[in-house]
């Protein structure tokens, strides 16, 4: 017993001291040594499976400072880069301790940060959002994976009723929506309903009018597919199903009086949304009815090809010696154009008798070409 007991004090002293050990070299005055603390951490993390809560604080305290230590906005944005790629780099087991590790610790020392120094530490929470919603990409939004993310968030810097770290959570909110659709992953609807969860806890028991009014407009408003900005993905969310949870939410005894209002008018606006989209199919339905009337009207009718009657016709004229029938036809033709229909002359008086003459020259000229034509059928014959 003795041994055992010696062996588990020396392990926990050893662990100690590495400890001691992590936050000493991360917190450097060296830039040198601190970036070297990063590499060999990222390495340690990938064989850690046991971490307590209180051993991921204690790192995640000394890589707060470590980001602290760092000037100049290049070497800034690396080392946030570097720090929030460690989630990848961590066993999978520890993933979700250490992303919560982060948040817990963001909340507690976000008060003593001073405002030369905030822009940083905004970057590095933007960076570190990025970097969870690749994970996530990564296990195909994972419903549980999902539901213990939205979780340890609502714990931490969404939680309703902690305003300590009241400037952070108003910078989540807004940059909520904008870097979830910038994944670039198609979420599924059930996966975009746990992310509101914490949300919804918001907008009932949060007491800053602030923090609800922004968790109406940048989350709520935001899903709505009529406000949806459209350079971004579209994030695709069960709106009848969330109409529903922000009625029942403002008529529940546990809300706050004061949000009441604010979730009144996001459940119009729901309601509008829904009417609105109804219309939209009815009229898309309509306009392909109209398509396929119109394109019945338009059915080409197929050309009917040209007999060759006309062909034969002539074959056997020619065969039976009736070469001149075609020009017997033309002439009887040109007659009836010729003789001209009864009307009131309007030619003056003095012309009339020499249009007369020629006309009888030209009908005597007709009937002789005609008998002429028959006298050489005959002789044919």
């Amino acid at each position: 017993v003795s041994t055992q007991s010696t062996g588990t004090a020396r392990t926990r002293s050893m662990s100690t001291e590495k400890q001691l050990t992590w936050g000493k070299k991360l917190a450097h005055n060296e830039k040198k040594v601190r970036d070297k603390t990063v590499k060999v951490l990222r390495t340690w993390l990938g064989k850690q499976r046991d971490l307590s809560d209180l051993d991921v604080l204690k790192l995640w305290k000394g890589l707060f400072y470590c980001f602290w230590m760092s000037d100049k906005r290049p070497v800034q944005r690396e080392l946030a880069q570097n720090i929030a790629g460690l989630i990848q780099s961590a066993h999978p087991e520890c993933q979700a301790c250490f992303v919560k590790g982060f948040f817990a610790t963001m909340v507690r020392e976000w008060g003593g940060i001073d405002r030369l120094r905030l822009d940083k530490f905004y970057m590095l929470v933007e960076t570190f959002v990025v970097q969870c919603f690749e994970l996530l990409a990564g296990t195909e939004w994972d419903e549980e994976v999902v539901e213990q993310f939205a979780t340890d968030l609502q714990a931490t810097v969404l939680a309703p009723n902690d305003n300590s770290a009241k400037g952070l959570t108003m910078f989540l909110i807004k940059k909520w929506l904008g870097k979830l659709s910038a994944s670039g992953e198609e979420i599924p609807v059930d996966a975009v309903g746990k992310f509101v969860d914490p949300f919804f806890a918001i907008l009932s028991k949060a007491a800053d009018k602030h923090i609800v009014t922004l968790t109406s407009t940048h989350i709520f408003e935001g899903l709505l597919p009529t406000k949806m900005d459209q350079n971004q993905t579209p994030i695709v969310a069960n709106i009848p199903e969330m109409m529903e949870e922000l009625f029942s939410m403002a008529s529940s005894r546990e809300t706050r009086d004061s949000n009441r209002k604010v979730i009144y008018s996001l459940h119009r606006q729901y309601e509008t949304c829904i009417k609105v989209l109804q219309q939209m199919e009815e009229e898309e339905g309509n306009d392909d009815e109209n398509d396929d009337d119109h394109d019945e009207e338009n059915v080409e009718v197929p050309e009917v090809e040209e007999d060759d009657d006309e062909e034969d016709f002539a074959q056997l004229a020619e065969d039976a010696g009736l070469d001149d029938l075609e020009e017997e036809e033309e002439e009887e033709e040109e007659e009836v154009v010729i003789q001209p229909k009864k009307k009131k002359s309007r030619v003056p008086a003095a012309t009339t008798p020499k249009i007369a003459a020629k006309r009888k020259m030209k009908n005597r000229d007709s009937e002789a070409r005609s008998t002429s034509k028959k006298k050489s059928r005959k002789a044919r014959a």
